[in-house]
């Protein structure tokens, strides 16, 4: 056992000679199994290193494998491995286009929600205008001479009216929401860290390990940073950081994440049919409530009330504190009544 683990050292660094006596086959096939290497866990993040820089592992006279047979393995090694590559890139593809998918329809969903979200802030809008010319007119208030029934109370009639205005904005906003309830959209789906998105599409490009110039300057699909990137230990007393060997990152463990990462994928478009019909359900709801509040209520409730005396103002703002039950708007009615009772 000791002979053989002692000959691959010395082929290892027979690898490394053949590597550093032939620029081209150094280029061509030793930089770009290093790296494909480091992307399946053979070996830890980080660069090639320059030929005469990397301690000896062996003695390269004694492995037993002429030059030509070191070429031909790292050869079939390269070979092997851009195919286990080709395999985390596939199944990056099924993840993207999937991402992709829910990510277009969480899209339809979110615009879906945002025109619900308008159609009640305009029903809010009519409530609100409707709750402040009601009080106006009864309080005898929208002339230039201010309260028809108790002039000597305008001004004060008139604050308090502007306190019950913005009392009734707030309760109106709580009480619609409260109401009907809008849902939301709460779908997740797996961060693309390789690849790009597009709208309902997903771009990916298997990168090129044996392109001329190729360092490495990539991240590959399943985790981990750039593969020539060696991560640092933590600063020492003297404020330096030193290399670390990177954690390595196996195929299988690679696979592992990208497959979990596609059934997350998955699991999220059941719940994306299930907002569907929330929403169509949530449509007609809150269609009945912008016409309630903005066909039902108009001018001609206006014209309805009674003539603006103190005693009919302080009949309507009973009625409107047992409607809207807000302790704001309880507060400034308060306020208004006890106005009232000095005209």
């Amino acid at each position: 056992m000791g002979g053989m683990m002692a000959n691959a050292m010395d082929c290892m660094e027979k690898e490394v000679q053949v590597c550093c006596q032939d620029g081209t086959f150094r280029t061509s096939t030793c930089v770009p199994l290093w790296y494909c290497h480091v992307a399946i866990g053979k070996r830890d993040f980080g660069p090639v290193p320059p030929c005469g820089a990397a301690p000896k592992s062996g003695d390269a006279s004694k492995c037993q494998q002429s030059d030509g047979q070191i070429r031909k393995s790292m050869e079939m090694a390269k070979s092997m491995c851009f195919d286990k590559i080709k395999e985390l890139y596939d199944l990056q593809g099924k993840l993207g286009q999937c991402v992709a998918d829910v990510s277009s329809e969480k899209q339809k969903l979110q615009s879906t929600r945002q025109g619900l979200t308008n159609t009640q802030h305009r029903a809010e809008d009519c409530e609100k205008r409707e709750a402040q010319a009601k009080a106006q007119k009864s309080l005898g208030l929208g002339g230039a001479s201010g309260s028809t029934f108790c002039p000597a109370r305008s001004a004060e009639l008139s604050g308090a009216s502007s306190q019950f205005a913005l009392a009734m904005d707030k309760c109106i906003g709580v009480e619609f929401a409260a109401a009907v309830r809008i849902p939301t959209i709460d779908i997740e789906v797996p961060e693309i860290k390789v690849g790009a998105i597009g709208t309902g599409s997903f771009q990916l490009q298997t990168p090129d390990f044996g392109a001329p110039g190729f360092q490495g300057d990539i991240v590959v699909p399943g985790g981990g940073g750039k593969l020539n990137v060696a991560p640092h230990s933590a600063a020492g007393p003297g404020g330096a950081k030193g290399p670390a060997p990177g954690k390595r990152l196996s195929l299988i463990q690679r696979v592992a994440n990208i497959k979990a990462d596609i059934k997350e994928c998955e699991d999220a478009k059941p719940k994306v049919m299930a907002k569907k019909d929330e929403l169509a359900a949530t449509k007609d709801t809150v269609l009945k409530q912008k016409q309630k509040a903005c066909e039902e209520l108009g001018p001609q409730r206006l014209r309805l009330l009674q003539p603006a005396t103190a005693q009919t103002a302080i009949q309507f703002f009973s009625v409107m504190k047992m409607a809207w039950n807000c302790p704001d708007v309880e507060e400034a009615i308060d306020g208004i009544t006890a106005l009232l009772e000095f005209c």
